[in-house]
C-alpha cells in the first residue's frame, strides 16, 4: 500500500519551505539568492512565462542564459535585467525596480493566485520541489506516462491545523503556440478532485470534459478516444503522475 510522504514532511516543520525548481537554483547560483517564481512566471511557478521568462527560455534556459540576457530590459522599466537581479528587484516585473523592489520575494508570492483561490480558507502552504529522479521517471513509465526534465515543477500543498489537505499543481499541455495551462487539485490521498483551465488556447472542452477525470490517479486514468481531447488528457495524466512519483513511495 502506498504511504504518503508529504504528511511527515509537513508535520516536521511549522513553516513552509521555499521551492527550488532547477531554474530557480540556476538563478541563485548566478545572483546569490533564491528568486520568487514571479521572476519568470506571470503568476507563480508553472503558470505562463512573462517577458523575462520568455527571454531566458529563448536564450537556452541554462546557466548561461542569465548572462546572455543581463544587458536587456525585458520588463521595459528602464533597468537592465542583470542590474535589477543584482539589486533584488524583479527583472520580470516593470513595477519592481532597484530601490523599490516590492514584495516579490515574500513567501505568499510564491503561491499562484489560482491555487490560493482554490483554497480560500488556507493561509499556509508548503511548496515542494518536483524534480525528477531516474527512479521516478521509471515509475511513471510503468503507468504509461512519459516524464522528462521539462515536466519538473512546484507542487503546492495547502496546510490547515498542521495537516496537508490536498495538493495543487499548474501543468502545461500542448506544444508551441498551442501551449495551455491547467490547475490540478487533489485530496490528501492524491486522487484528483478538480481540473481548472488557467490560460492558453485550451482544447475543446466543457465542464464535463474536466469532470470525467475527478477521482483519477495515474494508475487508473480514464481512456479517451477523442483526438481533440487527447492533449488535455495527456497533460492531466502527466501532472498527476508527477504528483504521485514525488509524494508517494512504493
Amino acid at each position: 500500500m502506498h504511504r504518503l510522504l508529504l504528511l511527515a514532511s509537513l508535520i516536521a516543520t511549522t513553516l513552509p519551505a521555499a521551492a527550488e525548481p532547477i531554474n530557480a537554483r540556476l538563478y541563485k547560483s548566478t545572483y546569490g539568492y533564491m528568486p520568487g517564481c514571479h521572476a519568470c512566471h506571470g503568476d507563480g511557478g508553472g503558470s505562463p512565462l512573462n517577458a523575462y521568462g520568455r527571454a531566458f527560455d529563448a536564450a537556452g534556459a541554462g546557466a548561461g542564459a542569465f548572462a546572455a540576457i543581463a544587458e536587456t530590459d525585458s520588463d521595459g522599466d528602464g533597468f537592465a535585467n542583470g542590474a535589477e537581479a543584482k539589486a533584488k528587484a524583479n527583472p520580470g516585473d516593470g513595477d519592481s525596480i532597484p530601490g523599490d523592489a516590492g514584495d516579490w520575494l515574500a513567501l505568499n508570492n510564491l503561491i499562484p493566485a489560482e491555487v490560493q483561490q482554490a483554497f480560500p480558507e488556507v493561509r499556509l502552504y508548503k511548496p515542494i520541489d518536483a524534480l525528477l529522479t531516474q527512479a521516478e521517471i521509471e515509475r511513471a513509465a510503468a503507468w504509461g506516462v512519459t516524464l522528462a526534465a521539462r515536466d519538473e515543477n512546484t507542487i503546492y500543498v495547502p496546510v490547515q491545523d498542521r495537516r496537508p489537505i490536498g495538493t495543487a499543481l499548474i501543468v502545461a499541455g500542448g506544444e508551441g503556440e498551442e501551449r495551455f495551462y491547467l490547475l490540478l487539485l487533489t485530496d490528501r490521498a492524491l486522487a484528483l478532485t478538480g481540473v481548472q483551465p488557467v490560460s492558453g488556447p485550451l482544447p475543446p472542452a466543457g465542464d464535463a470534459a474536466y469532470a470525467r477525470y475527478v477521482g483519477a490517479t495515474p494508475e487508473a486514468f480514464p481512456a479517451t478516444e477523442d483526438a481533440a481531447a487527447a492533449a488535455l488528457a495527456a497533460a492531466i495524466q502527466r501532472g498527476l503522475a508527477l504528483i504521485h512519483v514525488r509524494l508517494k513511495s512504493s
